[in-house]
């Protein structure tokens, strides 16, 4: 599935910037597994800073992969890079900063 190639990229990333040694760096490993974890928690976190965080390394990895942003966020959800997106606080929703090529909350 392509979220776990996104996570295992982003756990890529963090190990070879973190000059982590740990394991061999494909799936099942530790680092790995602590990476999806550690997602996963700030994906579904009430905290909407959290919540940023995990779209904005899926926004990081997307336009690694394929040269630019996507249109809309929901296309993380289309093409499976995520089940679905967090819940933005009441009255606010999160868009893509396509000048800041970041996740933001308005």
């Amino acid at each position: 599935m392509k979220s776990s190639f996104l996570i295992i990229a982003l756990a890529l990333i963090c190990a070879v910037a973190c000059g982590s040694d740990e394991g061999d760096p494909s799936t099942g490993s530790p680092a790995v597994d602590e990476a999806e974890r550690e997602f996963e928690r700030k994906l579904n976190s009430p905290l909407p800073d959290e919540q940023l965080a995990a779209l904005n390394e899926v926004l990081e990895a997307w336009v690694m992969q394929k040269g630019e942003p996507p249109e809309s966020l929901e296309e993380f959800v289309h093409e499976g890079h995520l089940k679905q997106l967090p819940s933005p606080p009441a009255g606010r929703r999160f868009m893509i900063d396509r000048k800041g090529m970041r996740v933001v909350l308005r």
